[in-house]
C-alpha cells in the first residue's frame, strides 16, 4: 500500500508541485550571482575582489548550516511533517532577501556597501538552506523506486534550467531605459524575482504530502554522528568529488572565457559580447532542458553511473571545441561548445542527486535510519563549495594565464593563446578526472530492484 500510494503521488503531483520548487531553488542563488557584480562592483564601485569574497564567505557558513539543517529536518517530528515547514519558511525568507538586497543606500561609502552585501548574503543563507536541504530530501524520499528518483530529480532539473534561461537576461532587464539606473532596475527586478521565489517555493510545501517513513520511529541520530557516517560513506565521497570536478571543469575557467570573448573574439566590443553571452547562456540552458528527459531515459536504459560518465565525455568534446572557436571574429561559433557542455551540468543536477538518493536509501536499509536530509545537506554543501572554489579560483587562474587588466586588447604576445589553451585543457582534464573518480562508485542499479 505504501508503495502504491507513493507511486500515485509521484505520478500525479511530481510535475505540478515538486518541480516548480527547482525554480525557486535556482533563482534564489543565481539571480543574486548574475547581478551582484554589475550592481555592487560597477554601479556602486565596490572592489570586485571584495565582491568575490563576499560571495564566497557565506559558503563557509554553509559548512555548518547545511548539515545542521539536514539533521534538524531528519529528526523533526511535527504536525506538518519533517520537510514541509522548513520548505515554506525558506521560500518566504529567501524571497524577502533577494528583494531586499538591492535597497542599500546608494550614497553610502564603499565599505558600507561591502558590509551590507556580506551581511545580506550571510542572512540569506538561512533561507536558502532552510529551503534547499528539506526540498531535495523530500524528492529523495517521495519516489518509490530508483527510476522514479531520477524522474523527480529530472523534473526539478527542468525547472532549474527553465529559470536559468530567464536569469541570463536579468542584467539586460535592469539596464532598460525605463529605470533611473541599474540600481533602481535591480530593486524592481529583485522584487519580482522575490515574489516568484515565494510562489514557486511554497508549492511543494503546501501540496505534497510527505510519505510516512517507518524509520521515523527509530532512535534519533545526533548531528555529528550523522555527519560522520555520511563522510565515511565511500559512495557519497565519490559523488562529492565528481560533482566538484564537473562544476570546476566548466566554471573554474569560465572567467578566462569571458575575457577571451570580450578582448580576443570581439576585439573589446562589450555590447556585442553581451549579446552573444546572452544568446550563449540561453542556448546552454535550452540544450540542458532538452537533455533532461533524454538523460533520464538514457540512465534508465544503461544505468545512472554510465550515463554520468557519458556526460563527462560530452564535456571533454566541448573543451576540445573551445580551443578552435575562441579566436578573433568567431562570432556565432563561440556558441557551439555549449551544445556539448550543457549535458555536463545535467549530470550534476539530475544524476548526482538521484545517485545520492540511492546512497541514502541503501544507508536506510543497512542502518534503519532515515537520513535523506543529511545526504541532501551534504550534496548541497558540496555544490556550494564547488561554486565558491571556482568563484575565488577563477581570478587566480586568469592571472596565472598572464592576463594584464590594464593592457586590454593589447596583451603581451602569446597571452591570448595561453589563455585559450588553459581555457580548453582545464575543462578537458577536470572532466576526465571526474570520469575516473566515478569508477569507484560501487552502488549500481543491480543492488536495488524496486522499479
Amino acid at each position: 500500500m505504501k508503495s502504491d500510494d507513493a507511486h500515485l503521488q509521484s505520478e500525479s503531483r511530481l510535475k505540478k508541485y515538486y518541480g516548480p520548487g527547482g525554480f525557486a531553488e535556482n533563482i534564489s542563488v543565481n539571480a543574486v550571482a548574475q547581478l551582484v557584480n554589475p550592481i555592487f562592483a560597477i554601479a556602486l564601485g565596490v572592489d570586485p575582489v571584495l565582491v568575490g569574497w563576499a560571495m564566497a564567505i557565506p559558503r563557509l557558513v554553509d559548512a555548518f548550516t547545511d548539515p545542521l539543517m539536514g539533521s534538524i529536518s531528519d529528526n523533526w517530528k511535527g504536525r506538518w511533517g519533517r520537510r514541509r515547514p522548513f520548505i515554506a519558511f525558506g521560500a518566504i525568507f529567501s524571497g524577502l532577501c533577494v528583494a531586499g538586497l538591492w535597497w542599500t543606500p546608494e550614497a553610502a561609502s564603499k565599505d558600507f556597501q561591502f558590509y551590507w552585501l556580506v551581511s545580506f548574503l550571510l542572512i540569506s543563507t538561512v533561507g536558502t538552506t532552510s529551503f534547499a536541504v528539506p526540498y531535495v530530501a523530500l524528492g529523495m524520499e517521495s519516489a518509490s523506486s530508483k527510476n522514479e528518483r531520477t524522474a523527480w530529480m529530472a523534473w526539478r532539473s527542468f525547472f532549474h534550467k527553465l529559470s536559468g534561461v530567464g536569469v541570463q537576461w536579468m542584467y539586460w532587464l535592469v539596464t532598460l531605459s525605463l529605470f533611473a539606473g541599474t540600481l533602481a532596475g535591480a530593486r524592481v527586478v529583485g522584487a519580482v524575482v522575490g515574489l516568484v521565489i515565494v510562489i514557486t517555493g511554497l508549492l511543494p510545501a503546501l501540496f505534497i504530502k510527505e510519505v510516512a517513513h517507518p524509520a521515523q520511529t527509530v532512535e534519533r541520530v545526533p548531528l555529528f554522528k550523522s555527519w560522520g557516517l555520511t563522510l565515511r560513506d565511500r559512495n557519497f565521497l565519490v559523488l562529492a568529488v565528481a560533482t566538484v570536478l564537473i562544476f570546476s571543469s566548466i566554471l573554474l575557467v569560465d572567467t578566462l572565457g569571458f575575457f577571451l570573448m570580450v578582448y580576443n573574439v570581439f576585439g573589446g566590443d562589450e555590447a556585442k559580447m553581451g549579446f552573444f553571452k546572452g544568446i550563449g547562456g540561453t542556448t546552454f540552458h535550452v540544450v540542458g532542458i532538452v537533455c533532461i528527459p533524454l538523460m533520464a531515459a538514457f540512465a534508465k536504459k544503461i544505468g545512472k553511473r554510465k550515463a554520468f560518465e557519458f556526460c563527462t565525455a560530452s564535456i571533454v568534446v566541448g573543451g576540445i571545441i573551445k580551443l578552435f572557436v575562441y579566436v578573433p571574429n568567431a562570432d556565432w561559433w563561440v556558441i557551439v561548445p555549449n551544445f556539448f557542455l550543457a549535458p555536463g551540468l545535467v549530470a550534476v543536477i539530475v544524476l548526482a542527486p538521484s545517485l545520492m538518493a540511492d546512497v541514502a536509501a541503501y544507508d536506510e536499509q543497512q542502518h534503519g535510519t532515515s537520513r535523506q536530509g543529511m545526504y541532501a545537506a551534504s550534496l548541497a554543501w558540496v555544490t556550494k563549495l564547488a561554486l565558491s572554489l571556482t568563484a575565488v579560483g577563477s581570478g587566480y587562474v586568469l592571472k596565472a594565464a598572464g592576463w594584464d587588466h590594464d593592457a586590454g586588447i593589447e596583451q603581451a604576445p602569446g597571452t591570448f593563446e595561453t589563455m585559450r589553451w588553459v581555457f580548453s585543457m582545464g575543462t578537458i582534464v577536470l572532466a576526465i578526472a571526474a570520469s575516473l573518480v566515478l569508477r569507484f562508485y560501487n552502488l549500481d542499479d543491480r543492488e536495488e530492484r524496486q522499479s
